[in-house]
């Protein structure tokens, strides 16, 4: 009856371990099925946040196209003064200094739109923002800015703000360029003169080479000195 009681005993014991075991196997795969689905869904994630990245980039460069191209016929003006009191007044100014003072004609209808940019301060003039009915009569504007030099007014075309914060940038970056280049230059001529100083012997080692060939000069020239022997003889 003992041995039949030990052997219960052990197959509940293996019972045990083996229940154990296979709970752990068990644990283990789906862990293991978790993390694979996790990773699965991370990647699945991480793939569509790329998509919108690109997507939103993509969108970002056509809303710069379609902002360029409603400012293509646009033409800023700095220097006007305020001292119109209604559109009309704006407008008539902008026409008379285009017609007078730029030398081209222009008619109130090639006019499309103006305004003043910004709020309204004192010792300040805000810049006029132009639209033109065609793109050929901005270009041509253009072409004849030169006309306002005296005036001092000057125009420029306009771009996008995203557009002018580039420009900017690359700017700064061309300066620092420059001024490094100009830099680097002006060391490099430093360092030549150095050289070319160091290249020429002093003035006193001149006068002491100068001398030695001369010395060594005449000291061919010279006649060499005759033994004289003496005649006992005589």
């Amino acid at each position: 009856m003992s041995n039949i009681e030990q052997l219960i005993k052990e197959l509940r014991i293996d019972i045990k371990n083996d229940s154990e075991e296979s709970l752990k196997k068990v644990e283990q795969r789906i862990t293991n099925k978790i993390n694979e689905n996790i990773d699965s869904k991370f990647k699945t994630i991480q793939e569509d946040i790329e998509k919108l990245k690109k997507t939103n980039t993509e969108n970002e460069y056509r809303l710069l196209e379609i902002e360029k191209c409603m400012r293509i016929r646009n033409l800023t003006f700095f220097g006007i003064q305020e001292q119109e009191k209604s559109y009309e007044d704006l407008e008539k100014n902008i026409l008379n200094l285009i017609t007078s003072d730029m030398n081209i004609n222009c008619h109130k209808t090639e006019l499309q739109f103006i305004k003043r940019l910004g709020k309204r301060t004192e010792n300040k003039i805000r810049p006029v923002i132009v639209t033109f009915s065609t793109f050929g009569k901005k270009l041509c504007i253009m072409k004849m800015k030169h006309n306002l030099k005296d005036k001092n007014i000057y125009i420029k075309e306009d771009f996008p703000p995203k557009i002018l914060e580039i420009r900017k940038k690359l700017q700064e970056q061309l300066h620092k360029e420059r001024e490094s280049g100009e830099h680097d230059s002006n060391k490099k001529q430093q360092i030549a003169k150095k050289n070319k100083v160091r290249s020429y012997p002093s003035q006193s080692n001149q006068y002491s080479i100068k001398n030695y060939i001369t010395n060594k000069n005449k000291s061919l020239l010279l006649p060499k000195p005759t033994t004289s022997i003496s005649s006992d003889s005589e």
